[in-house]
Order: structure tokens, then C-alpha cells, then sequence
């Protein structure tokens, strides 16, 4: 594993990465009036079906308004978001 890969995934990054996450996940279960429903799951590299070379894989799912067909060639694009206020922080996609 490569020290740059490495560091990504420890530390501040990953609990950025989480935070994000899982903020997100709050930010749209709120426009919805079922009762919010957020799971996290982990799966290590040891897990059935994983990719190699993948180590982990963290999933986050919420029961929030769902992506458009529209939108979904743009989800993973810096500064993209279809919320209507405030800050954007986005996850954005680094292609290998």
C-alpha cells in the first residue's frame, strides 16, 4: 500500500471522510417524514466478494429523498450538490 493511500484512510482525513458521511445522511433523512433511519456498515479486506487490492469499504445509507436519474452522472463532481443552503462539503471521486 502506498504512503499517500495510506494516510488518506487515518487520522483527520478518514474522520472527515465519516463525518461527511453521516452529516449528509442527517441532512436528508430531515426532508423526508418517515422516521430517519442512518446505517454504517464496514466491511475489511477479508470480507466474501471484496475487490483486490480494496482494504476496506465503509457504506453509509439513510432512508432520505432518493438521487434523481438526473443527477447521478454528477454526484461524484467537486462543488455538486442539490442541497438548497448552506455550506458544501462534498465528496469527491479520485479516479486512479
Amino acid at each position: 500500500m502506498s504512503r499517500g493511500y495510506h494516510e488518506a484512510w487515518h487520522g483527520k482525513r478518514m474522520y472527515t471522510i465519516c463525518s461527511q458521511l453521516i452529516l449528509n445522511s442527517i441532512y436528508w433523512v430531515k426532508q423526508v417524514d418517515d422516521p430517519p433511519v442512518i446505517r454504517m456498515t464496514y466491511a475489511s479486506r477479508e470480507s466474501r466478494g471484496r475487490r483486490r487490492g480494496t482494504p476496506f469499504e465503509i457504506v453509509v445509507t439513510d432512508n432520505g429523498r432518493e438521487s434523481s436519474e438526473r443527477d447521478a452522472p454528477f454526484i461524484f463532481e467537486l462543488g455538486y450538490t442539490t442541497k438548497v443552503m448552506g455550506m458544501v462539503l462534498v465528496l469527491h471521486r479520485r479516479e486512479a
